[in-house]
């Protein structure tokens, strides 16, 4: 009785690990909102899939063709 409890508990372990893993649009998207919201962020603007034209004040950089 008690492997199975065992069992069962690494078993629960395992799945709130796997659930708590953030997916590539998960992560994307928190970056986009980041920018967005950082009062650094001069322009943002998603132009397609995984394109963006920004300007920040952190460093020099400007995507803006």
């Amino acid at each position: 009785m008690k492997k199975y409890f065992l069992l069962v508990l690494l078993s629960a372990f395992l799945a709130v690990l796997a659930a708590a893993q953030p997916s590539e649009q998960s992560l994307i998207a928190a970056w986009e909102q980041s920018l967005k919201n950082d009062p650094a962020t001069l322009a943002f603007e998603k132009t397609g899939e995984r394109s963006y034209k920004y300007q920040t004040k952190k460093f020099p950089f400007c995507r803006i063709p």
